[in-house]
């Protein structure tokens, strides 16, 4: 993943800033990391934050013998970036309307969208969508379960011209009258997601 990843601009500026500030001879200790994450006003799901600190800290554990764990600057940002994710899909999988899309999307089979089907979209309504970027949290993967999928988008800041794509794919492949209810319904909750792309 990119140093940028699941940032914006204003993640990464707070996070660069930290590092810099904060680092000595290249490395900063998990548990200045750990406190930088948690004072950061972006990151609300505090529970999924502990969460995810905890199974970042065992995994360096499994590695690491001595009791200071240090992170270089690349594994600082990919923490960041591993931390910003667990964020963003909490925050959607907790969304109905993320759940709704999906299960359009999914069609009859329910379980998976599938990738194919996800870039026929975004080239039938050119959007201007780096594909690769769009799909790193799910590369090299064809099926994509709804966990997946809420990786794929930020929560908050609606990208209006991505959700009516969407919404317009949809709504023009819904045949049934409830169907085409839920998609209003969609459409009128102002579908809370962005991509993460360029």
């Amino acid at each position: 993943m990119s140093r940028e990843g699941y940032m914006t601009k204003n993640d990464s500026l707070y996070f660069t800033e930290n590092f810099n500030e904060y680092q000595k001879n290249g490395v900063i200790t998990f548990d200045i990391f750990s406190s930088i994450c948690r004072e950061y006003k972006g990151i609300t799901e505090k529970p999924v934050l502990e969460e995810t600190l905890k199974d970042l800290k065992a995994s360096l554990d499994k590695k690491n013998t001595m009791q200071t764990i240090n992170l270089k600057q690349e594994e600082y940002f990919n923490f960041v970036n591993t931390v910003l994710k667990d964020q963003a899909q909490s925050k959607n999988q907790n969304d109905p309307e993320m759940e709704k899309l999906f299960k359009s999307l999914a069609g009859k089979e329910g379980d998976y969208v599938y990738k194919r089907k996800l870039t026929d979209i975004i080239n039938m309504f050119g959007l201007p969508i780096n594909l690769t970027n769009f799909f790193q949290p799910v590369s090299g993967q064809e099926e994509i379960n709804f966990n997946e999928f809420c990786c794929l988008f930020r929560a908050e800041n609606v990208d209006e011209n991505l959700r009516k794509t969407f919404i317009t794919f949809i709504d023009k492949s819904s045949k049934e009258p409830e169907e085409k209810e839920d998609i209003k319904a969609i459409y009128k909750a102002n579908f809370p997601i962005k991509y993460y792309g360029d």
